[in-house]
């Protein structure tokens, strides 16, 4: 199985939360906290964030159903990192970093501390 869910195969609550963080406005509508992002830095989160349901789709399938920011638990990266543990520290930071920078822009009300402190 690949390392990396390809988007298309992504649940649709995370491709709608895709869509939504990336939303190009113009003067009267939103833009989405990350459309600012060039090319290579949206395929490289996505990658991430890829990684990191690829990883769920093997370990806790089931919380592929549960909406984005509830399955990102603390717990859970916690044992993504114990599974990453073959990676380079950096590579590991780089993995977490990519799937709360999607909650974050996502999810911005919410408190991320506990889990940024993987970091």
């Amino acid at each position: 199985m690949s390392l990396i869910l390809p988007h298309h195969e992504w649940p649709q609550t995370d491709r709608a939360l895709w869509d939504c963080i990336f939303r190009e406005g113009d003067l009267l509508d939103d833009q989405g906290p990350l459309a600012h992002l060039r090319p290579t830095s949206r395929e490289t989160l996505a990658n991430g964030y890829g990684r990191w349901l690829a990883w769920l789709r093997d370990a806790h399938p089931g919380a592929l159903t549960d909406p984005p920011d509830t399955r990102v638990t603390r717990e859970r990266l916690e044992a993504w990192l114990a599974d990453l543990a073959h990676t380079a520290p950096m590579s590991q930071l780089s993995f977490v970093d990519r799937v709360l920078r999607v909650m974050q822009a996502g999810f911005p009300d919410q408190n991320w501390s506990r889990h940024k402190q993987l970091q």
